[in-house]
């Protein structure tokens, strides 16, 4: 597998562990890819996540008209820390499937609206332009609504826990 093919399909098993799957050269095969796989009927999340950076670029630039799945972009990425740009488009996380990470993750939306649904306690949170919220490791959470009209973009850092 060529860890340098600017587009690379994830997958997130039951367990919260995060894999990458296979790298791509165009935006098109991943996606053939990520849809295959998602079809599969297991209770694993799948995305795609495109490593191109720009030296200067736009946030709110190259978002497909077509979105049928929602777009991962890292933006940067260094030991202990991996920012992203999210755009969804009425995307959620399915509802059987939970984000249970072993890492923190920062995120702020930028444009768009959300809902956040989080377990144990279950506590849904409603996000707009500007919002933003710390995810601690182990906090089990989904998102449960993205607005179906409009691009929701996100930034997501995620952080390596602190030392306890």
């Amino acid at each position: 597998m060529n860890r340098e093919l600017p587009y690379q399909l994830w997958r997130q098993d039951d367990n919260g562990v995060q894999y990458l799957v296979a790298s791509f050269a165009s935006l098109e095969e991943a996606q053939k890819a990520q849809k295959k796989f998602s079809a599969g009927g297991h209770k694993q999340i799948w995305w795609i996540e495109t490593l191109q950076q720009p030296k200067t670029a736009n946030l709110f630039a190259d978002i497909p008209d077509d979105l049928p799945l929602e777009l991962f972009t890292i933006l940067l990425q260094r030991p202990g820390m991996k920012l992203e740009r999210i755009v969804s488009r009425g995307h959620t996380t399915p509802e059987e499937n939970w984000y249970d990470q072993d890492h923190d993750e920062w995120i702020l939306l930028l444009s768009g609206r959300a809902r956040l649904l989080f377990a144990e306690p279950e506590e849904e949170v409603e996000l707009e332009p500007g919002s933003h919220l710390l995810i601690e490791a182990g906090r089990r959470h989904r998102v449960s609504w993205t607005d179906p009209d409009r691009n929701t973009v996100w930034l997501a850092l995620h952080l390596d826990p602190p030392a306890r």
